[in-house]
């Protein structure tokens, strides 16, 4: 009523109307949290609104009530995050705090891998990230605000962020840990997750809230949510009791590991420094490398941009550079002799479903290909083959060129793909899932392959925002395939200055001799530095 009229009279009727309900409802009743939403809103309303002379102290009152429902353990998780983010927000608005809204912050990052794996589907999950994009960025700049050191600000800003990158790279979730250390605890739990899930989706629905009166402790399905909140409190308990498993569900805080990574980063190629960004948000779409002052330098020796200073190398997170630089030190141990190393290049001239202005000038590339890799090795010619024809041919070997078209899908990017001949469905559309997307390499073991060199547009990058944390993309697949090394784009690149990167590119390659697998990071940074 209150939100409606907007008379100082209602909102006074209904904040003392609340102070009722705290004293006849209960804390550990499950109503209790709809009652301190429902408060929370109000009080948001009064301070948003700026009309009554005391409005920094609804303020305050509305960050009482989010950071209540924050430390609630009987609350859903997904509220609880939301409520800490907003906790933080106006810790930070109203008291100049830094330090508060860190401890806020910090709260969302403990409760985010729980929140996760509440959501059994990929997609599920990656919907979910999309709602709390802003803690990886959040966490880190306020963690730095409170006086804490860069490393303690690097190890939040890593803990919130490639959540999906752990699922597919075969790193053990907690889940996997407890079902090794005790397979029954763990078929509880989850049953008991999902049990509790499914509930909260019926107990937001607008039939179950229109009338407070008609849930009560006696309601049925209000006493199975009440018993199941107090068993999953219970097994969390006897779980983290178990040896070995005290931080179960709960944000590491060791950042040993990231030391270790961040100290093996720095490489020197050229006489200049190699820099390993790290971008988060709305940064990921920006060249880092290309930022300079270019209407300043006259002078050829003077430094126009940060490509002029140093090498630079993008990843998406240290988990993914930690991944994938451990998998390239494996594959340097067993390498195959230079005489069975054997190049490939998919070439697609003409894409189904897209019309003569999208075909491509795969004759350039080619030959570009083929005149430096095959001084080097083996070279097949795959030209417009479907999905199991290139499948097969990349099992067996060492270098991947693709020329060809891409589709980023912006919803679920697992399904970005590279179009091949067999792309279309009998409908006409790119099939779904596409027959060579980013969920199909992660089911690859590419054992052999070196590098892949991805020809096509925007095959380094997602379209959606808010999941750029994530790394899903074709480049990211590739790696997570087991190659370990990926040249590819971050946008739309011209047919014809593909072919001259290209030519560069391998003329670089082959200047290493048949031993370039060796130095293959050497050899990227130096062609970098030069092109």
């Amino acid at each position: 009523m209150a939100g409606l009229t907007r008379l100082a009279v209602d909102f006074t009727e209904c904040i003392e109307s609340f102070a009722e309900l705290e004293h006849l409802i209960p804390e550990d009743d499950p109503l209790s949290i709809k009652i301190t939403s429902d408060q929370r809103k109000l009080y948001l309303e009064k301070y948003e609104s700026q009309e009554a002379p005391d409005w920094e102290i609804f303020g305050l009152k509305s960050q009482a009530c989010y950071s209540k429902t924050a430390h609630n353990t009987r609350a859903d998780p997904a509220l609880r995050i939301n409520a800490a983010s907003v906790a933080a927000r106006f810790a930070y608005e109203i008291q100049g705090n830094h330090t508060l809204p860190r401890d806020f912050i910090c709260v969302s990052l403990q409760l985010l891998p729980e929140a996760v794996l509440l959501h059994e589907s990929r997609l599920a999950q990656l919907r979910f990230v999309q709602k709390f994009h802003y803690l990886p960025s959040s966490a880190a700049a306020l963690s730095i605000a409170a006086g804490d050191s860069a490393m303690v600000a690097l190890n939040w800003f890593e803990s919130c962020r490639a959540t999906i990158w752990d699922r597919f790279l075969g790193l053990k979730t907690p889940l996997d840990s407890l079902d090794g250390v005790n397979p029954e605890l763990a078929d509880n739990f989850q049953s008991l997750q999902r049990r509790l899930l499914s509930q909260v989706a019926a107990m937001n629905s607008p039939a179950a809230l229109t009338n407070p009166g008609s849930i009560l402790p006696r309601d049925k399905q209000q006493m199975q949510r009440q018993k199941d909140v107090e068993d999953y409190r219970k097994l969390l308990t006897e779980i983290r009791n178990i040896n070995g498993m005290s931080n179960f569900l709960e944000f590491p805080q060791d950042s040993t590991k990231l030391q270790s990574i961040a100290q093996r980063a720095p490489i020197v190629p050229a006489g200049k420094p190699r820099v390993l960004w790290i971008s988060t948000g709305l940064a990921s779409i920006f060249s880092f490398h290309a930022a300079g002052n270019y209407a300043k330098t006259n002078d050829a020796d003077e430094a126009a941009c940060v490509h002029d200073l140093v090498v630079s190398v993008y990843t998406t997170s240290l988990k993914a550079f930690s991944f994938v630089r451990e998998h390239a030190t494996q594959l340097s141990l067993a390498l195959p002799t230079a005489d069975s190393q054997k190049g490939i290049i998919i070439s697609m001239k003409s894409t189904p479903g897209l019309d003569r202005d999208h075909d491509l000038n795969v004759e350039g590339e080619r030959k570009a290909f083929e005149k430096h890799i095959k001084l080097l090795m083996a070279v097949e010619h795959l030209p417009t083959p479907g999905f199991t024809k290139v499948k097969s041919a990349l099992k067996s070997c060492t270098i991947a060129h693709f020329e060809c078209h891409a589709s980023a899908d912006n919803i679920d990017p697992s399904k970005s793909a590279l179009l091949l001949q067999d792309c279309l469905g009998v409908d006409g559309l790119v099939k779904d899932p596409p027959t060579f997307c980013v969920r199909t390499l992660m089911s690859l073991d590419l054992q052999r392959c070196q590098l892949a060199y991805l020809s096509a547009c925007e095959t380094g990058t997602m379209g959606d925002i808010r999941l750029r944390d994530e790394g899903i993309h074709l480049a990211g697949g590739f790696h997570m395939a087991g190659v370990p090394h990926v040249v590819s784009t971050l946008w739309r690149v011209d047919n014809t200055i593909s072919v001259s990167l290209t030519d560069q590119f391998y003329k670089y390659l082959k200047s290493f001799g048949k031993n370039w697998t060796l130095k293959t990071r050497r050899m990227l940074s130096t062609w970098q530095l030069e092109s």
